[in-house]
């Protein structure tokens, strides 16, 4: 994603929440990092079934 990018060039969070499909929250913690997200699974939870 480039969202440090769009933000250079001037477009708001809100505005780029509308192009990556996202909260424009996320937008933001992603603009202002300095990292790429690191995007981990959870480990498989147990079946609720005896």
């Amino acid at each position: 994603m480039d969202i440090r990018s769009d933000r250079q060039k001037g477009l708001s969070y809100t505005e780029i929440a509308r192009k990556y499909n996202i909260d424009p929250r996320t937008a933001k913690k992603y603009a202002e990092s300095e990292t790429r997200p690191v995007y981990r699974l959870s480990a498989a939870k147990p079946s609720k079934h005896t």
